[in-house]
This record gives structure tokens, sequence and C-alpha cells, in this order.
């Protein structure tokens, strides 16, 4: 197969799977946890937190259930870590957050 094959089946392809995305329901309700935008986020398995790597302040735990920032932290100190991976335990017990070089819990 071509590579302009390749690029329009891709391109068909997606945009099957991307028309049937929208319910066309408002959200039920809307919390901004990132103003600038954010690297990373995972949301805890029940639902209850959510860590992120916010483009503005590093990372961040939230509870989800009170919409509450729990804590603040970076890789380094004294400067802002561009975090580009979060990730739960199963139980919930640690968050992880990880830039090119280390990996945090």
């Amino acid at each position: 197969m071509g590579n302009s094959v390749r690029v329009l089946a891709t391109a068909l392809l997606s945009a099957g799977l991307l028309s049937g995305c929208g319910s066309g329901d408002a959200p039920s309700k809307t919390f901004e946890y990132a103003q600038k935008g954010a690297y990373s986020a995972e949301i805890s398995p029940t639902g209850k937190f959510t860590v992120l790597g916010s483009f503005n302040h590093g990372g961040s735990l939230w509870n989800d259930l009170q919409q509450e920032r729990l804590y603040n932290w970076n890789h380094a100190n004294g400067e802002y870590t561009i975090i580009a991976a979060t990730a739960f335990a199963p139980d919930e017990t640690y968050a992880a957050t990880a830039n090119q070089q280390d990996l945090v819990l």
C-alpha cells in the first residue's frame, strides 16, 4: 500500500471514529485544575483523586470529591518540573510523577 493510500485510509478511519464521540449533552459539572494546561493527568481508580503535571506549578494532587488541591511538589527544589507522566497505584496509596530523568512516588 502506498503512503498516500495509508494516509487517506488513516484519515477516513479517524474521522469515522471521532464522529461517534459526541453525545450532545452538556457536562453536569466542570472544574479547572490547571489554568494554563497540563502535561499529564491521571484520575485514580475510584475517581476520588487526580494527580497532574501543570504547566505552571509542577505536580499536584487533588481531592476530586471536594475539588481541593491537597499537595504540590516538584522534582527539584526551587524550580517547576515538566511532569510528562502521572499514575496511581491500584489501591490509591501512591501517586507517581515522572519527567525525563526522575520517577517520584
